[in-house]
């Protein structure tokens, strides 16, 4: 099969990650694979025998328009540059099957009469019904309700008015070109399907399919790193801000009588974190967040947002560890209660504490059991299998 998996801006980071590997593992499997991503810098290139094409929209051209000039995303509307690139790409790879992440799709889409190719797209977050792709208000709160004043002012803070104002524009009034383009949408968690169904696309598309994680990325570890850390603790790793729950948790855990330490990795600075009995690492090295999952008794992940698919819960799981986590997202997905972990209720500092201490003073997780149950439903070859069946269907 010959496929084209169109991505968004190279931030090396969650969605481009993804869509990327997916690409070299596809190939591995025999199918012929080419990949094109959005880049201020054009060019065309082969990569582990997959072709790869850099291309350039409009908006991509005032990088001035941009926080880092160097990451360019696509705006959530259609870039007629891009769909003119797109056009030449599609004709020139004549592909089976075309496989769209991000806000490329708008571009994308805009083609889907003209070369009638099976057009299927991941949903990795909420962008295609809200402007800032995350769901929440004021970097606090879920938002359940998407008013056109609510999703002004919330974009507002985020973008700035003049980037608000398109934003909002283009999630808006685009609904109909991608029901109406896309063949199948794969969610990567039930949560990511029910707020689509609920935000108007339809059911039929969506099939829940989650992301996938190689465990060998956790072979970096080394006992060199050991002495930095406590002999017995806790382990959060993720960003120092309200939205990941990481105030909610500290306070938590101030509560709990335990010799056990709460280790905290992550960034950016944040010194209202430490405490006595909590000790933080600002953006510590890689191999040092490998060593601290390997070493910590269990991993706690107190989301106030809805992740979507987070990948943190695999790292935990690829090494075995139990998770204390918040019953929002896709976490729902990946933490079965009582046997890879526990599920609470997000935000509630009471619960998340006694949870907590009946983990540590009671909690008997199989490491095992967790390992072979990432196995079954996460890894690479797992997930790269089941979107390799997929494409069967389209």
């Amino acid at each position: 099969m010959k496929i084209l998996m169109v991505l968004d801006a190279n931030d090396g980071r969650g969605m481009y990650r993804h869509g990327y590997i997916l690409a070299k593992e596809l190939a591995i499997l025999k199918h012929k694979v080419s990949i094109v991503y959005i880049d201020p810098e054009e060019s065309v290139s082969h990569e582990d025998n997959v072709k790869v094409y850099k291309i350039c929209g409009f908006v991509q051209k005032f990088g001035f328009l941009y926080a880092q000039s160097n990451v360019r995303h696509h705006a959530p509307v259609p870039d007629g540059v891009v769909v003119k690139k797109l056009e030449g790409i599609i004709e020139a790879e004549q592909p089976d099957l075309i496989h769209v992440h991000g806000w490329v799709l708008y571009s994308v889409a805009k083609l889907k009469s003209k070369f009638k190719v099976p057009l299927i797209t991941t949903l990795h977050d909420y962008g295609y019904f809200c402007p800032t792709k995350t769901l929440l208000r004021d970097n606090r709160h879920l938002c359940e309700q998407h008013s056109l004043n609510g999703c002004l002012n919330c974009g507002k803070k985020f973008y700035g008015v003049a980037k608000d104002l398109l934003t909002l524009y283009g999630v808006r009034t685009h609904h109909n070109l991608l029901n109406s383009s896309v063949d199948k949408y794969i969610a990567v968690s039930s949560y990511v399907k029910q707020r689509y169904v609920s935000a108007g696309f339809p059911e039929e598309k969506i099939t829940v399919i989650p992301n996938f994680y190689n465990p060998a990325e956790m072979a970096q570890g080394t006992n060199d790193h050991v002495n930095e850390l406590p002999e017995d603790f806790i382990l959060y790793v993720g960003e120092f801000t309200p939205f990941k729950g990481v105030d909610i948790l500290a306070e938590a855990f101030s509560g709990i009588k335990t010799k056990t330490k709460l280790v905290l990795m992550g960034r950016p600075k944040y010194a209202g974190l430490r405490k006595d009995n909590i000790i933080v690492f600002e953006n510590p090295p890689r191999k040092l967040v490998v060593t601290a999952f390997k070493k910590c008794r269990f991993v706690v992940i107190p989301s106030i947002w809805a992740d979507p698919c987070p990948t943190v819960a695999f790292e935990a799981m690829a090494c075995g560890k139990a998770i204390v986590a918040s019953n929002i997202g896709g976490l729902q997905d990946i933490v079965k209660n009582n046997k890879t972990g526990i599920l609470v209720e997000p935000g509630d500092k009471g619960k998340l504490a006694d949870v907590i201490e009946l983990s540590l003073n009671k909690g008997d997780y199989s490491e095992k059991f967790i390992n072979n149950f990432f196995k079954k439903h996460f890894s690479l070859k797992k997930v790269v299998a089941s979107i390799n069946d997929y494409y069967q269907l389209a």
